[in-house]
Order: structure tokens, then C-alpha cells, then sequence
């Protein structure tokens, strides 16, 4: 029995489109948590660190706010997360 080779290149071309998505993700989920640190009057806090705390794994991850206050933490596994806001001179939050 002889193959024809069009059918070759046609099965290899099926199983690239079926296998390729699952070889360019690794199947994980991420979210971001972004936001602005302002004081009570409304002005915002620069250089205040902030830190995302995950409440069931206790992963953490921390960054610091730009000049007009505002933040961002990505690339955070799905879950729950504790902020904790913090900058001398005022309350840890």
C-alpha cells in the first residue's frame, strides 16, 4: 500500500494546529492588583511601599509607588490577596 505524501503533510499540519496552544501555555493563571495611595486630603503618597500578601499560599510580592501614587503588582498566581500599605510618618494600612 503506498501513502500519498499529501496526506503526510496534511496529518502533521492537523496535529501542529491541535498541539501548538497547549505547548505555548503552560495552563497558568495570573492577575494583577493596581490602585493609588492617597492621604486623607486626597494628595498622593509617593514612595509608599505596598506589598500583596496571598492569604492561602503566603506568597508575596512588593513594589513601591510612582510619583503620582499609583501602583501595580502582576504577574500574582489567582487568589486572595492581603494589602499592606506602609510609608514613614504615616499608619501602616
Amino acid at each position: 500500500m503506498r501513502t500519498r505524501p499529501g496526506w503526510i503533510v496534511f496529518l502533521v499540519i492537523a496535529l501542529a494546529i491541535v498541539l501548538a496552544p497547549q505547548a505555548w501555555s503552560d495552563g497558568t493563571q495570573t492577575g494583577s492588583i493596581g490602585g493609588t495611595v492617597r492621604d486623607a486630603a486626597g494628595g498622593p503618597l509617593p514612595g509608599t511601599a505596598v506589598t500583596a500578601k496571598s492569604i492561602r499560599s503566603g506568597f508575596t510580592r512588593d513594589t513601591v509607588t510612582s510619583a503620582n501614587g499609583s501602583y501595580g503588582i502582576h504577574l500574582l498566581p489567582i487568589g486572595e490577596y492581603a494589602l499592606t500599605v506602609a510609608l514613614s510618618g504615616f499608619g501602616k494600612v
